[in-house]
């Protein structure tokens, strides 16, 4: 029996290794093509749940589990911004992903609904986004999605040199 309910779960470190596999698989099918192999290939399951069990404890972000039945087939991180220019009434979805057959479903938008309504709950009125420049898909989700490019770029180190791009939202 395939259970059709969607579920939202408030993370915690106990469940790290259900979060390595998400963000480990999710960046796999997200980025191939974009970050080095090389790179990719020690981002693991195992290696990212031992860092969230590392981190989680100290983190100042939430992080919740996206379940369809009983699967986790997502997860996303929220915090304040963490630009130093950001207000004190700016949030950050600092990580947003989804497994590739969930990419476009309802469940991804209904994630999106989730993680707006629980800044706006924490009083935020903007919202920060960062995203790969060369990540064209996850461009046009967050466009679709009322976010707009702010003109913000900042170059990271993934396996080599990429252009990260900050996307927008008001509240």
């Amino acid at each position: 029996v395939i259970c059709t309910e969607f579920e939202i779960v408030k993370a915690t470190v106990d469940m790290a290794d259900t979060i390595g596999y998400i963000h480990a698989t999710s960046w796999h099918q997200t980025y191939k093509g974009i970050v080095p192999d090389v790179f990719l290939d020690r981002f693991t399951p195992e290696n990212r749940a031992e860092s969230f069990r590392r981190n989680m404890p100290v983190w100042d972000a939430e992080a919740y589990l996206f379940m369809y039945g009983k699967q986790a087939i997502g997860l996303a991180f929220l915090t304040k911004d963490r630009e130093k220019t950001a207000t004190d009434y700016a949030g950050e979805i600092s990580a947003i992903y989804f497994l590739s057959d969930y990419w476009g479903s309802a469940y991804t938008h209904l994630a999106m609904d989730v993680c707006i309504d629980r800044l706006k709950e924490i009083g935020c009125k903007t919202v920060t986004i960062w995203v790969l420049e060369d990540n064209a898909r996850a461009r046009r989700f967050y466009e679709k999605y009322g976010f707009a490019f702010s003109g913000v770029k900042k170059e990271i180190a993934l396996g080599k040199p990429l252009v990260e791009v900050q996307y927008t939202r008001e509240l």
